[in-house]
């Protein structure tokens, strides 16, 4: 008597699970290559907005904005405070719609974008007012609001004191030397 044992009533139905495996191996893949196009995106554009706050002109816009006397006595924006909300609601545009990753940009950027919306939250209330725009820095302000919602109970977010925010202004003031 002779016995045949094959894991396979036929040989199509080894080619059916081998092209299965294929496919499935191949879709793993593409996933893994699109997660590590998305990192390597993020870490580039991180690098950028990085490359941008480091820059002598926005080193000096922080520098003149923290200055002057019109930080908090003024409902108009000056040039340099513009050009940082810019670059913050720029950033913010970025982390809504998932160019940038908001732990990144946490642990980038986060004391940053927590002392400048402190610094420039009643001028952009105004300015909303006076324009009627409600939209105006909208993505700051989102920017805002998701890194209060990471840093969670590990850190007071948002919760400064005049002490805490004179030092800011004076620690930005010693970028001047």
């Amino acid at each position: 008597m002779e016995t045949n044992i094959y894991l396979f009533k036929e040989s199509a139905d080894f080619w059916i699970i081998l092209q299965t495996l294929a496919i499935i191996g191949s879709l793993i893949y593409i996933i893994r290559q699109t997660w590590i196009s998305k990192l390597a995106n993020t870490v580039n554009a991180i690098r950028d907005y990085r490359n941008e706050w480091d820059s002598s002109s926005m080193e000096k816009s922080r520098i003149e904005c923290c200055k002057s006397s019109e930080l908090f006595n003024s409902t108009t924006t000056t040039k340099n405070e513009a050009r940082i909300m810019n670059f913050y609601e720029s950033l913010g545009l970025s982390l809504k719609y998932q160019v940038v990753d908001k732990n990144y940009v946490y642990h980038e950027f986060g004391y940053y974008i927590e002392y400048f919306w402190l610094l420039f939250k009643d001028k952009i209330n105004d300015s909303r007012m006076r324009d009627g725009d409600e939209t105006l820095y909208e993505y700051f302000e989102y920017l805002n609001k998701k890194m209060k919602k990471i840093a969670g109970n590990k850190y007071i977010y948002g919760d400064k004191s005049e002490e805490e925010i004179k030092r800011f202004i004076e620690d930005t003031l010693f970028l001047e030397d």
